[in-house]
C-alpha cells in the first residue's frame, strides 16, 4: 500500500469534509461550546468562592498584607523597608485605645498608618481622605463616630479619650477635625482612628514608654513580598540578612513577625466548606460525562456517516495514522469556533450564578467576583483535552476501516 505524506491534502480534505457537513458541524461547535460553558461557569463560580473566602479570612485578620515585623526602631524600620525581598511596605506608629463610657463594649485603636499600610488594612476613607501632617486631624471607621454620637460629616469636631500605656494608664482628652471616614466592617473585631503622625510622636515624646508591654509610640512595620506561599520563611531570610532574628526574644536583636494567617495553606483550606469541595468535585465530573455523551456520539455518529469516504481514501493509498489525523484536525477547526463562544459565555454564566451560589450558604459574605486569564486559559484547556480525548475512538474507527 502506497503512504501519502502530504500535510497540504489531509487539510485540505478536512476543510472540504466540514464545508460538505454544516448541520453535523453546527451541532458539534454547539456541543463543544456547551461543554466550554460549563467547564468556564465552573472555575468562574469555583474561584469566586475561593477569592471571597480568602476576603472574608482577610477582614477578620485586618488586612491583607503578608506579614508584619513588629515593634521595630525606626531604624531598624528604615532598614528592613528597603530588603530586595519585600515588594511593598506599610508603616503604622501606634498610640492608645479609645477609653470612656461610649467605648466599654467596643475595642477601638489609635494609631498612625502611613496610605499603604491604610490600604492594605481596609482603612481608606469612604468619604475624606487620610489626615495630614501637622494637623489635629482624624479618620476613623462609622462605628466610633456612632459610640461617640457624631454624625459622618467632612469637618466635624471629634472629641475623643484615649489611653496610653498599659502598666500606668494616662488619659488623653483631645478634639480632632474628621476629614475622612469609612464603614466599619462587622466581620473585624477591632475600630480604628488614624491620626497624623506628627501628632503621634509628639505625644509619644510625652509620655515615653515605660516597659515592653507600653504600645504607645509602637512602630510596626506591614510588608507584601513577592509570593504567600512560604511568607514565615521568607521574613526569616530577611531578618537574618541584616544581622536580625526572631528565635529568642532576650537577644538584641530580635524581631518579632506575624504572619497573615489567612494566607496559610490549612486556614484557606479550613475556610472552604467540605461541601463546596464536593459539590464542585461532583459538578466537574458531570461536565466531563456532559461532554463524554454528547461529543463522543456527535463524532462517532460523524465517522460513521463518512465510513465510506474513509475507505476510498485507504483504497487510494492514504494510512490510518493520515486518517486519525484528518480528523483531528476537524475537531481543532470545530474547537477553534465553539471553545471562544463557551468561554465568554459561561463566564457571563458564572457571574450571575456565583453570588447566587455564595448568598446561598453564607447570606453575611460580601461577594468578589474572579476575572483572571487563568479561568479563561483553564477551560479552554480543559475543553480541549475533552473533546480531543473523546475523538479518539471514532478516529480509531475510521483508521481501522478496510
Amino acid at each position: 500500500m502506497i503512504r501519502v505524506n502530504n500535510q497540504k491534502v489531509i487539510g485540505r480534505l478536512s476543510r472540504k469534509t466540514l464545508k460538505a457537513n454544516r448541520f453535523r458541524n453546527g451541532m458539534a461547535v454547539f456541543a463543544i461550546m456547551l461543554t466550554t460553558l460549563l467547564f468556564s461557569a465552573l472555575f468562574t463560580i469555583a474561584g469566586t468562592m475561593v477569592r471571597t473566602s480568602e476576603g472574608e479570612t482577610f477582614r477578620q485578620a485586618g488586612g491583607d498584607m503578608h506579614g508584619t515585623f513588629k515593634d521595630v526602631t525606626l531604624e531598624e524600620k528604615e532598614i528592613l523597608k528597603k530588603d530586595p525581598m519585600i515588594v511593598k511596605a506599610g508603616e503604622r506608629l501606634f498610640l492608645g485605645m479609645a477609653d470612656g463610657e461610649a467605648f466599654r463594649k467596643v475595642y477601638g485603636e489609635l494609631s498612625y498608618m502611613d496610605d499603604v499600610c491604610a490600604e492594605g488594612s481596609f482603612c481608606l476613607p469612604k468619604q475624606g481622605r487620610l489626615p495630614e501632617e501637622g494637623t489635629k486631624e482624624i479618620a476613623c471607621d462609622s462605628r466610633i463616630l456612632e459610640c461617640l454620637g457624631i454624625t459622618p460629616r467632612i469637618g466635624e469636631p471629634v472629641t475623643i479619650t484615649y489611653n496610653v500605656g498599659s502598666a500606668n494608664k494616662k488619659q488623653i482628652t483631645d478634639t480632632f477635625t474628621l476629614c475622612g471616614w469609612w464603614d466599619y466592617d462587622f466581620a473585624n473585631t477591632a475600630s480604628m482612628a488614624l491620626l497624623p503622625k506628627s501628632y503621634v510622636n509628639e505625644i509619644a515624646e510625652e509620655y515615653p514608654r515605660e516597659d515592653e508591654s507600653d504600645f504607645i509610640g509602637k512602630w510596626d512595620l506591614n510588608i507584601y513580598l513577592k509570593s504567600s506561599m512560604h511568607i514565615e520563611e521568607d521574613m526569616k531570610q530577611i531578618l537574618a540578612s541584616h544581622g536580625y532574628q526572631t528565635e529568642n526574644s532576650k537577644e538584641e536583636n530580635y524581631i518579632g513577625i506575624g504572619v497573615n494567617w489567612g494566607y496559610a495553606g490549612a486556614q484557606m483550606a479550613a475556610n472552604i466548606d467540605a461541601g463546596m469541595v464536593f459539590t464542585i468535585a461532583v459538578m466537574l465530573v458531570l461536565i466531563i460525562l456532559t461532554g463524554y455523551l454528547i461529543i463522543y456520539n456527535i463524532f462517532q455518529i460523524s465517522v460513521s456517516s463518512d465510513i465510506h469516504s474513509y475507505g476510498l481514501l485507504k483504497t487510494i493509498g492514504a494510512t490510518g495514522r493520515q486518517i486519525r489525523r484528518m480528523i483531528r484536525r476537524q475537531v481543532l477547526l470545530l474547537s477553534a469556533v465553539g471553545i471562544p463562544f463557551g468561554i465568554v459565555f459561561g463566564y457571563l454564566a458564572g457571574r450571575m450564578l456565583a453570588p447566587i451560589a455564595i448568598l446561598s450558604i453564607n447570606d453575611h459574605r460580601s461577594v468578589s467576583i474572579v476575572t483572571s486569564p487563568w479561568i479563561f486559559i483553564g477551560a479552554a484547556v480543559f475543553s480541549l483535552i475533552t473533546v480531543l480525548l473523546f475523538c479518539r475512538k471514532p478516529g480509531r474507527i475510521a483508521a481501522k476501516v478496510s
